[in-house]
């Protein structure tokens, strides 16, 4: 007959394994999004900031995510843990950032990605559970021109049926330089069939709006894909002098809704394509609100591209109607230049409607107030 001490052993065995195995499944099957940005430092050294979206509400805010695989582009690579910054119980994710400096030995271009397993499982086209990646291309070095920075939502509505849906895309780039937006292929989104060939032509323009038909979409059976299909559309955004390039990864949500969707009170909110300044070192705030026609109805809103830092107060997701919040954030000196940011105000049935604004910070020299962006 075993001992007790034997028996402990081996349950604690057990646990363990059956522990790891659980935590193996959760960490494998839940990326859904995702984005990197990144700046130029001094010397050689990189800025990246890496922003991914997971599914579940395993963690609170505040704590550490899920883990992935950082590739430099110059033979180096570690796994890093992003920080909780944002949850929703209503859709099931949340969101976590991290913001991690890299000093390459030399200056030059490098391709840097997040490359990991997995994606959820429920895709269509063949795309469930395969790895994901967010490819980005770097520069490093004096005088390094920079990528754009998107602000990149982690899940659009779409109606089912034969309808089009179009959503704008926000990006900036920090250099003024124009922006063309693409479909990532197999080599950039880790997805076989490649997605650059699998949408239609026509799915994303060149200026960033997404237009899309269930009807049409990769792999749609016959009638279109129905309520609740989520489908991934990896995008690719390139400054126009071919120096810097960044990833997105956006998840598409099939959603049968009926109403009025919210509509952002722009007396409050700021206008939908603005710019607004704030300046390193001095409190700034943003007033939000979006309100709902439909009785009984009531919203949330979910961002996207919000710095570092910032904070929203009433804190989201914050359900109610109307939904009013304000953005509080505190630039520093590290945090000049272009900030873009989406709203997507999304009500319990499930409509939508987003409005985007650039934040740029500036910073000042005394005696003279003189004001500069990053470049």
């Amino acid at each position: 007959m075993e001992s007790k001490l034997t028996l402990f052993k081996k349950w604690k065995i057990l646990f363990f394994f059956f522990t790891m195995l659980c935590c193996y499944e959760v960490d494998a099957s839940h990326f859904r999004g995702g984005t990197i940005s990144w700046d130029c430092l001094s010397g050689n050294q990189v800025e990246y900031t890496i922003t991914t979206q997971w599914a579940g509400t395993l963690y609170p805010v505040g704590s550490q995510g899920y883990a992935y695989s950082m590739y430099y582009g110059d033979g180096t690579s570690e796994t890093l843990y992003g920080t909780v910054t944002f949850i929703n119980t209503t859709e099931n994710w949340f969101s976590q950032t991290l913001v991690i400096t890299k000093t390459y030995s030399s200056p030059g271009q490098y391709t840097a990605e997040v490359n990991s397993c997995c994606r959820i499982g429920a895709l269509p086209n063949g795309w469930g559970s395969s790895s994901f990646v967010l490819r980005s291309v770097v520069n490093a070095g004096a005088g390094c021109n920079e990528a754009p920075s998107l602000a990149s939502p982690a899940f659009i509505n779409v109606s089912p049926g034969n309808n089009q849906t179009c959503f704008q895309l926000n990006a900036v780039d920090p250099e003024g330089d124009p922006v063309t937006f693409s479909i990532a292929n197999s080599a950039e989104s880790g997805l076989f069939p490649d997605p650059s060939t699998e949408w239609p032509v026509g799915t994303l323009s060149a200026s960033g709006l997404i237009c899309v038909n269930p009807t049409t979409m990769p792999g749609a059976p016959s009638g279109g894909y129905v309520n609740g299909q989520l489908i991934p559309i990896p995008i690719k955004v390139s400054d126009n002098n071919g120096n810097g390039t960044i990833p997105g990864d956006i998840m598409l949500k099939v959603s049968t809704v009926t109403g009025v969707p919210p509509t952002w009170d722009y007396t409050i909110t700021p206008a939908d394509g603005s710019t607004i300044n704030f300046f390193a070192g001095v409190a700034g705030s943003i007033n939000v609100e979006a309100e709902d026609a439909d009785a009984g109805n009531t919203i949330d809103i979910n961002p996207s591209g919000v710095p570092g830092g910032a904070i929203f107060t009433p804190a989201l997701p914050n359900t109610s109607s109307p939904n009013a919040t304000t953005l509080n954030w505190t630039p520093t000196a590290a945090d000049a230049g272009s900030h873009p940011i989406t709203l997507i105000a999304q009500d319990n049935a499930g409509l939508q409607t987003s409005t985007s604004f650039t934040i740029v910070v500036l910073t000042c020299s005394a005696p003279v107030a003189t004001c500069t962006n990053a470049t």
